[in-house]
Parts: C-alpha cells; structure tokens; sequence
C-alpha cells in the first residue's frame, strides 16, 4: 500500500482549511456519498435528534480556531459544514486503534490506525501565527490523529466510542480537537498538558504528549474529568481503560527490547490493524510511517 497523498496548508485558521479542502476534495466527496445532503439553514435549526449541530455549535464555541479551519474546509471543499461536522460524528462515535509510547531518549510513540492510506492525509501545517506541524489527518477532518511540531512536541490521540447517554454532555465537540490545539500551541508537554486538563471536551479520548525533554505523559479526557497518566514501567497505552491497550502495554512489557520497532510489532501481535503505523519521536519534527507489507519506517520531514 502507498503512502497517503501530503498536503501544506499555510496561512490563517480558514486559509488552512481552504487549502485542505481544495486538495482533497474528491477524496471528502467519496467520503459523503449516499450520506443525506445537509441544508444551508441546518445550523440554525433545532439540534433535537441531529447530534452534528450541536457539536458545530460546540466547534465554533469552545475551538473558535478550529471552527474557522472548519469553514475554510468546507469551502474548499464545496460542502456543507454540517456535512463535516457529521464527518466528525462518525470518526469518534467508533473505536480509534489503538497507541503505544515507550520512554526514553527520545521517547517514542507508534499509533495503529484502521483507516486505509486512500482516507488519510498527510498534511503539513504551516499556520500564520502558531507553531508549523506535520501531521496524519483524515481528508474531511481538521484535528490531526497524531503529529509533531516544529519544537518537537509530539501529539498523539486514541478514543473509546461514546457511552450511551453522552447526547446530554455539555460539551459536544470532541477531545480529538485538542490534538491540533497542542500542536499549533505549545512547544512542550508543561503547557500542553494544562490545555488539555482546562479545555471543554466530549467524548472519551486518551491524548499522549512527549517532548525533547524527556517528558512523556498521558491525560485521558471525558465530559465531566481529567485524568493525568503516568508512564507504567516506562509505558503508556491507550485508549486508556480498553482492555486490549493494556494487553498491549503487557506485551511490550515483556519483550527483550522497548524501541519503536517493539511498540510496532506489539501492535501487530495483538491483532491491530496493519494498514499503516504512525511512528513518533519526540524532539525529532518528522513524521514516520510504515504502510501494510513494508519492513522499514519512511520518514518525512516537516
């Protein structure tokens, strides 16, 4: 399998967008296909039994910068917002795959993911006035499921699926966001773990930090807490809380070495899926992938 196509954004929060959506916008309308077309009037209309609104509403309120990006998506795109609101919807209403970050120096972290390279991005982020990033991104999306920053920071997030009853949480938009918020942000885990422990955030999200410092650390996100998450034997796994990422975290736990190349191969023994592993070092702005039948991590530099 390839390596997904790369994109650079450059410019204002819209700007970002624009660029994203003009590039990928074939690969956002597959995405939409058979989906019911959203109205130009939605946004003002009642949220009951439509969750996409209100977590438009919740965008635009408690990720201001986002929600603009999320307009310039849309234009470039030519859709609807609403259309990639419910884009968002979906890609945390099911269980992410799952991650593994291991100390040292550097610390590394390898995270799992179950979409195809067709459906992700690479995209380089190159906002006006914030930190440059690289990042893997799904097409019709603005949050990043993991990158690194020009400083080093290493930002990585994993999710269980909504509990039942969530619809009454009084934040919609999800904790995801906080992955672009601590990339654009901060150069270093202090200041990216106090965002993420202040900032509003549905959903269940496990969000990995690293820098050049040394520090590694997780903070697991819901509607109503924070919790913040020590390294356990010099490891974290996440989400936090699933069964399998502790049998993952057990697994490396055991094996006679702890490298990025043991994180990858854990995720292989346990069945994750192998369409492509996002590789990570903190301190190091480059972005490493191994997509389904290679054997060696290309990186790609910011």
């Amino acid at each position: 399998m390839s390596r997904p196509p790369a994109v650079s954004c450059e410019g204002a929060p819209r700007d970002l967008g624009l660029d994203q959506g003009r590039f990928a916008r074939h690969q956002i309308a597959t995405a939409l296909r058979g989906r019911p077309a959203a109205r130009w009037l939605d946004r003002w209309r009642s949220d009951r039994g439509r969750p996409e609104i209100r977590l438009g509403r919740d965008l635009g309120r408690y990720f201001p910068h986002m929600a603009e990006r999320t307009a310039g998506l849309s234009r470039g795109a030519r859709v609807p917002e609403r259309s990639l609101w419910g884009l968002l919807a979906e890609e945390v209403a099911a269980e992410s795959g799952a991650l593994l970050a291991v100390e040292g120096d550097p610390a590394g972290i390898v995270r799992s993911v179950r979409s195809p390279g067709a459906d992700l991005l690479v995209r380089r982020s190159r906002p006006g006035e914030d930190f440059r990033s690289i990042e893997i991104a799904v097409p019709g999306l603005v949050p990043a499921l993991a990158g690194v920053n020009e400083h080093g920071l290493v930002a990585a997030a994993s999710w269980l699926p909504s509990a039942p009853g969530s619809d009454t949480d009084p934040c919609r938009a999800p904790g995801l966001l906080l992955v672009q918020d601590c990339l654009q942000r901060f150069s270093g885990v202090e200041g990216a773990l106090g965002w993420c422990q202040r900032r509003p955030a549905a959903g269940e999200t496990t969000l990995v930090l690293a820098d050049g410092s040394g520090a590694l650390v997780a903070v697991h996100v819901t509607s109503r807490d924070r919790r913040v998450i020590q390294p356990r034997d010099g490891l974290l796994a996440a989400p936090h809380g699933a069964e399998r990422a502790e049998a993952l975290r057990k697994r490396v736990a055991n094996a006679s070495s702890r490298d990025r190349a043991a994180l990858d191969a854990a995720l292989g023994a346990e069945g994750e899926p192998a369409n492509l592993r996002i590789h990570l070092e903190a301190g190091r702005p480059s972005l490493g992938l191994r997509s389904e039948g290679a054997t060696a991590v290309e990186w790609l530099d910011l």
